[in-house]
């Protein structure tokens, strides 16, 4: 996987009803490494992007106990949307990269980033799922699902009414990954 071109940090609530407000973020963790830069605030309850909306997600909790999740970014190769233990750090997070392959077919990639600036392990299990992708002047599109609790503990993050508050990391690169295991559509 090509190193990100773009990349940045945030807080969100998955769980959050309509109209409730955000908690703040939390505060960044020392580390040697150069600081990220401050979270982007919240820009609603099932949205949130970055402060130059250059790359966003949006989800749905789904009754069937999953999360449907879309990546938006300025790019014509990968976009990646990481899950962390720890704000602005790119490890340890669970990541999923996504990406429309030459043929046409959206990719979807479960990964995880284990050791800060490295690039990320593939997921033996491949917990998520596509479902849609697009490109429209720059701009790609990738809408995938995954389980609230994919019973992966060793690669994936469970996301619950607990946790609220998660640590969220994201990527963009005008590059296209090499084959991987995927899933794809």
């Amino acid at each position: 996987l090509t190193k990100h071109s773009l990349r940045g940090s945030g807080t969100i609530n998955f769980m959050a009803s309509p109209g409730e407000p955000s908690s703040p973020p939390s505060p960044p963790a020392p580390s040697s490494l150069p600081p990220a830069p401050l979270p982007p605030v919240l820009s609603g309850v099932s949205s949130w992007c970055d402060a130059t909306s250059k790359f966003c997600l949006d989800w749905l909790v789904l009754p069937s106990n999953q999360i449907q999740l879309t990546m938006t970014g300025q790019t014509t190769g990968y976009l990646s949307v990481g899950f962390g233990d720890v704000f602005g750090e790119m490890s340890p997070a669970d990541v999923y990269v996504g990406w429309i392959d030459s043929t046409g077919a959206v990719i979807i990639s479960d990964r995880m980033n284990v050791n800060g600036y490295d690039s990320s392990t593939v997921d033996p299990s491949q917990d998520a799922t596509a479902l849609s992708g697009s490109y429209f002047n720059g701009e790609t599109v990738i809408t995938f699902t995954r389980a609230l609790d994919t019973g992966d503990a060793e690669f994936d993050r469970v996301i619950n009414p607990d946790t609220l508050i998660v640590n969220l990391i994201w990527s963009t690169h005008d590059a296209k990954p090499e084959p991987l295991p995927t899933s794809s559509r």
